[in-house]
């Protein structure tokens, strides 16, 4: 795209062809350097280099609407051809309608670029996830880990003790935990949500753990649902969560916290999502 004051020229290639289209606008103020993008349904949008908070939609070469953004915005994306993301001073957006909603926080440096299979990065070589138009911080590579806390006797890599929980890792067995406690079967007993004694299998969320005269409720890490293990149930439970159209209750939080940092968000999400 090429740009004076008020007119643009647009150059389109054809990626399947390969052939080189042009088309000419008439605007009534000035384009910032990266604040122009297209979808695939032939609209544009320019961030007006005056007022940098406003984003401007001609479809048609038409004005259709301008939409006023609460800071200025850095650059415009469309990856995927439907979903406009803004990087502002604030953070993320994305177009909704005729409006646009608030991602998260972030503030990569422009000009950010795609790297493709949903990875964006910016100007210095940072990577972030993107996703139908949003873009967020690239979930880290690991099994989310047990919680560690270094004032307990009771932390390794099989199970941590904290207070009334112990936590274990997806897939952790019976056989396992009462080994790595160095229980015998007289001294350590697994109980299911239904009140059954189990000897044998993996192990879930809710099931209680008596062993050594107290009582401990088991939070398996992804397992939200205490089916022992991660599937569409547990998903599912988590987006009613995040789309806030049900609470979790403790427990729920407590599995669902896969990064143990009080805080369940995307990161929790994608971490789950590579579990299912």
């Amino acid at each position: 795209m090429t740009a004076a004051h008020s007119r643009v020229t647009i150059y389109k290639l054809d990626l399947g062809t390969f052939a080189l289209s042009t088309s000419a606008l008439n605007l009534p103020h000035g384009c910032t350097e990266y604040g122009f993008t297209a979808d695939k349904y032939n609209n544009y949008y320019f961030v007006n280099e005056n007022n940098q908070t406003n984003v401007s939609c001609y479809s048609n070469n038409v004005l259709e609407h301008t939409i006023r953004l609460k800071s200025d915005v850095y650059q415009l994306l469309c990856l995927d051809g439907s979903n406009v993301t803004a990087i502002t001073a604030n953070g993320i957006v994305t177009l909704n309608g005729e409006y646009f909603h608030n991602v998260s926080s972030l503030r990569p440096a422009v000009p950010c670029s795609y790297k493709g299979d949903g990875i964006v990065t910016d100007s210095r070589g940072i990577e972030y996830q993107y996703s139908n138009g949003e873009i967020f911080e690239k979930a880290v590579e690991t099994q989310p880990v047990l919680p560690n806390d270094t004032s307990t006797e009771t932390n390794n890599d099989v199970y941590n003790i904290q207070g009334e929980y112990i936590y274990v890792s997806l897939g952790t067995t019976y056989a396992k935990l009462r080994d790595s406690l160095g229980a015998d079967k007289e001294n350590f007993r697994v109980t299911d949500v239904n009140g059954k004694v189990r000897t044998s299998g993996k192990l879930g969320t809710r099931m209680t753990v008596n062993y050594q005269g107290k009582q401990y409720c088991i939070i398996v890490m992804g397992d939200i649902t205490g089916e022992g293990n991660v599937n569409s149930r547990d998903l599912y439970l988590f987006m009613d969560y995040f789309c806030k159209t049900r609470d979790l209750d403790t427990v729920e939080r407590k599995a669902t916290n896969l990064f143990v940092d009080n805080t369940i968000d995307l990161r929790d999400l994608l971490a789950l999502a590579k579990m299912y």
